[in-house]
């Protein structure tokens, strides 16, 4: 009389662990694939949520630059576990994200008008998504050219560029 296995899985855990060619990648992978997500204490996983509350704080509104320079950096911020991914769709030409921190970086190459933007963080769990809209200015725009600034009657006249830092409360002159 055949009795049938009361705990199938253990025998398949047992021949799986038993296999050292087929069990040590894939435990490496699984542990990869647990601190890219952030989690630390092996002992006690924590669950992986999907991202949200995505934003780009400094670009709350129409993120005005300036043609031809670089633009400051704008970082993502979100609740959630580890984001695994960050994509975007088309962002103006020389302009990029950084597919791991999300950062966006880059000298926006042709004037434009103001343009939305898509962009997603994604992990194992899920996604979030946030719009940003950029309007590149031509380098000729009083904003992206060179003045002379003189900050108190005291101080000399200096060159101050108007940096192409993506703040959004710029006002197109």
């Amino acid at each position: 009389m055949h009795v049938p296995n009361p705990n199938p899985r253990r025998d398949y855990v047992e021949a799986f662990a038993s296999d050292v060619d087929v069990f040590l990648p894939a435990f490496v992978a699984a542990f990869k694939k647990l601190t890219e997500l952030g989690q630390t204490d092996l002992t006690s996983p924590t669950e992986v949520t999907a991202p949200s509350d995505l934003a780009y704080s400094d670009c709350s509104s129409t993120c005005k630059v300036c043609a031809e320079t670089a633009i400051t950096e704008i970082t993502a911020s979100y609740s959630g576990s580890t984001v695994t991914a960050f994509t975007a769709s088309d962002l103006p030409a020389g302009m990029s994200i950084d597919a791991t921190t999300g950062t966006i970086s880059g000298t926006p190459t042709t004037e434009s008008s103001s343009t939305a933007y898509t962009i997603t963080a994604t992990n194992d769990a899920g996604s979030d998504t946030v719009v940003v809209r950029y309007k590149v200015l031509a380098t000729t725009k009083s904003a992206c050219s060179t003045m002379l600034v003189q900050k108190t009657p005291q101080d000399s006249w200096v060159e101050q560029s108007t940096p192409g830092s993506g703040e959004a409360d710029w006002e197109e002159q």
